[in-house]
């Protein structure tokens, strides 16, 4: 991270955490500013493997949370879409999220060159109308993971111009986040879910017929008995570096701006709880 030596951890994000005062001593937590939290993945189940803690951290601190699921995942080797359907339900109500859609475009064919699937994402930006969006990083395996990170940087712009023709009011995210999958990154903040671990794994378990072997299903890189053990060896992983037990990594194309020096104790920037040295 930009400012950071190479030695730093990455930023923690506790949302609602109390501020410490020089001395150490605690003072009352203040109102968190509240926001409208959009993560975006191409299937159901993308975002909870990557982001579930933070949305469930998101909407107990009283945020609004919202997921947009760009297709239905017909392509998929296991499972069908109303099935994926209800389980993308039943995951949602365990985090919180208060709103869960479906773009409807086409299963392994999302394209950034595709203008009606871009007038389309431009339009789910302007009604749902984030603060924050989460969205797939670049680098990844998956087509349609990487064709879905230039989409959404692509409409997160385009939203903004008021001549752009899509439903509704011109309005841009004020920040987007991108989440980490197969392929690691230098996080540019990593967000503390020690508390909603129990919520996010719950959520995950509701994917059976993405994460389950047996009756029937194809074998993929994703059910196979070790893969929901190494997405929660990541989360500790990121955790250790940033000073909490579990931690979502994050990355930001846009330089962090801090307006209250008070968030760089209460953040814990470096790491160290209590704000001593690492």
């Amino acid at each position: 991270m930009p400012g950071l030596s190479s030695n730093s951890r990455p930023r923690t994000w506790r949302p609602g955490r109390a501020e410490r005062t020089l001395n150490g001593r605690s003072r009352t937590p203040r109102k968190e500013v509240e926001m409208h939290l959009l993560a975006v993945g191409a299937h159901a189940d993308d975002v909870e493997i990557c982001a579930g803690g933070t949305l469930a951290l998101a909407a107990a601190r009283g945020h609004e949370v919202s997921i947009l699921d760009l297709t239905a995942g017909e392509l998929g080797s296991n499972g069908d879409p109303a099935l994926r359907a209800r389980e993308a339900a039943a995951a949602a109500a365990i985090l919180g999220v208060a709103r869960r859609e479906n773009a409807g475009l086409p299963d392994g064919y999302l394209s950034p060159a595709d203008h009606g699937q871009r007038q389309a994402l431009v339009g789910w930006l302007r009604r749902l109308g984030p603060d924050l969006l989460i969205i797939h990083t670049a680098r990844n395996r998956h087509p349609d993971h990487r064709a879905a990170h230039r989409l959404l940087w692509d409409a997160a712009f385009l939203a903004g111009l008021a001549r752009f023709g899509a439903d509704g009011p011109p309005r841009r995210p004020a920040r987007i986040l991108e989440m980490m999958e197969r392929f690691p990154f230098r996080p540019s903040v990593v967000v503390d879910i020690d508390s909603v671990i129990e919520k996010k794994q719950a959520a995950l378990r509701c994917y059976a017929s993405q994460f389950l072997r047996g009756d029937g299903r194809a074998e993929t890189s994703i059910n196979h008995p070790d893969f929901l053990g190494q997405i929660l060896a990541r989360d500790r992983f990121y955790g250790a570096q940033a000073g909490c037990n579990y931690g979502e990594p994050f990355f930001s194309a846009q330089v962090p701006l801090v307006r209250d020096p008070g968030w760089l104790l209460s953040a814990e920037p470096f790491g160290a709880p209590g704000g001593g040295p690492a």
